[in-house]
């Protein structure tokens, strides 16, 4: 991006270099200006906060299930069953983790 002060007035607008100067503002991706800015309010804090929540849970639940598949794979039921068990409390305990940096 490009930027350009307006000699009229002091705002700055930011420019695309790529796009054609004969292209519209509205129609180039991308571009902002004081007058346009970016609507931060689009998706509340909330749900960005339960959605982190969602990737941090479903992301470990998915490990967990992905490492025992594994696991069968490789070993006898018993010992594949048994060595889970270590597994199971070091997602945990990240599950945790993850959760406490997020929420504070």
């Amino acid at each position: 991006m490009v930027a350009e002060k307006n000699t009229w007035d002091s705002a700055v607008t930011l420019h695309d270099p790529v796009a054609s100067p004969t292209t519209p503002v509205a129609d180039r991706s991308g571009s902002c200006t004081v007058t346009d800015p970016i609507d931060w309010t689009l998706v509340s804090t909330t749900t960005v906060g339960w959605i982190q929540i969602g990737a941090i849970v479903g992301g470990h639940l998915v490990a967990v299930v992905v490492a025992h598949d594994r696991s069968v794979e490789l070993w006898k039921p018993a010992t594949a069953l048994r060595s889970q068990y270590t597994m199971l409390a070091v997602m945990a305990a990240y599950t945790v983790a993850g959760l406490v940096l997020l929420t504070g």
